[in-house]
């Protein structure tokens, strides 16, 4: 019996270490959240903000607007016409709920934003001015200043041969 306690006293043993190894990963990953939630409040600009609700904004209003193209294409076409058009992963989209759709793209244009304020932090630094940066519409323009050097901002359409559709891309590049 005695033998057996010991056994139970190593296993327990074993299970804390576990625990700990677990709480240290969420432990990691919330000071990573932490860390990420202090830098977009405190050095991400207003105007990227705006830019960030703008794009979730308008990517649900054209989710949306694709998901009632598929309702009315389902109700028209047959069940084959309507596989041909539409792919399985697709036709799970009108399950989505509007609130699904706008959280799910809230995240990607937060994503979004960040990868573009990671863009230009790599070029010029700590930012010290944000004060020439516009947005107007879907275009993001201007120039930032930094400690170690100023970045250009700029979108242009990208679309032609060999892209799916026309878009804007946000460039950054060094001044």
């Amino acid at each position: 019996e005695y033998e057996g306690k010991l056994e139970d006293i190593k296993a327990a043993e074993r299970k804390l270490q576990d625990a700990k190894i677990v709480a240290n990963n969420w432990k990691e990953k919330f000071d990573k959240q932490l860390k990420f939630e202090i830098t977009y409040d405190n050095e991400m600009p207003e105007i990227f903000k705006q830019c960030k609700e703008d794009l979730a904004n308008e990517w649900t209003a054209a989710d949306l607007k694709a998901k009632a193209l598929m309702l009315k294409k389902r109700q028209e076409l047959s069940y084959e016409e309507f596989r041909k058009i539409y792919k399985y992963s697709q036709e799970q989209e009108l399950n989505k709920t509007e609130s699904e759709f706008k959280k799910a793209n809230e995240r990607d244009a937060e994503i979004f934003i960040i990868d573009l304020y990671n863009r230009v932090k790599a070029i010029t630094g700590k930012v010290t001015d944000w004060g020439n940066i516009h947005y107007g519409g879907k275009a993001l323009n201007g120039w930032v200043a930094g400690e170690d050097g100023k970045a250009k901002v700029e979108t242009i359409g990208a679309g032609g041969y060999n892209i799916q559709r026309y878009h804007l891309r946000v460039l950054v590049n060094e001044i």
